[in-house]
């Protein structure tokens, strides 16, 4: 069954499912992102930027299923003339640690949000889809990001659906510096978006 929900996204953010219709969303993302360009920019140079926009997506993407991923956001132009290196992913999961033998149906969500919650750089976050433990911390500088990342996951359980939790997992380099303005508002941005997330009504996923 589809995970379903709902969550506002501001512009320029767009949603690339990535389990169906992924190759129509990726020729789409590609093609807007191409009608943004200079009118000096020759066919020739744009033909190249095309190749690598779309090898970058498709990298994107298939990360993004390698870890069970249901959709991937982006955003398809720079934010405040800054390209960000902003996205995330919503993926359905099970959660990382092993409740306690004495769990119950009653007790499952709670022991397991409790045991997360021992990690200091987690807190828990009340919208109106319900409670999240949300964790923040910076990954180093490596691979083909060559500054630091700031990154951010929201993981709360599935109404209506045992054992199973939804995770949401944003990152982001802004500026190139976790702690600067510009990364915290980007940061900040994120947070947002996520107060505008909507269980069905019913809260049946």
């Amino acid at each position: 069954m589809a995970l379903a929900y709902s969550i506002f996204l501001p512009r320029p953010w767009i949603r690339v499912p990535v389990r169906e219709d992924t190759d129509r969303e990726l020729d789409k993302l590609v093609a807007a992102s191409l009608d943004k360009l200079p009118p000096q920019i020759g066919p020739d140079q744009k033909r190249q930027l095309q190749i690598k926009l779309a090898n970058k997506l498709g990298s994107a993407l298939a990360d993004a299923r390698a870890r069970g991923a249901v959709d991937l956001y982006l955003p398809t132009e720079p934010w405040h003339g800054v390209l960000t290196g902003a996205s995330f992913i919503v993926a359905e999961i099970e959660p990382p640690i092993q409740p306690p033998a004495e769990i119950t149906s009653e007790n499952y969500a709670p022991l397991v949000m409790a045991e997360l919650l021992d990690d200091p750089d987690a807190r828990t976050v009340e919208t109106a889809a319900g409670i999240w433990v949300r964790t923040e911390g910076v990954e180093p500088a490596g691979g083909e990001v060559d500054v630091p990342t700031a990154v951010v996951t929201y993981l709360m359980p599935i109404p209506g659906a045992a054992g199973c939790w939804v995770t949401v997992s944003f990152s982001t380099f802004g500026d190139g510096k976790p702690d600067s303005e510009l990364t915290r508002l980007i940061v900040e941005l994120f947070d947002a978006i996520m107060t505008t997330w909507e269980w069905p009504p019913g809260g049946e996923p």
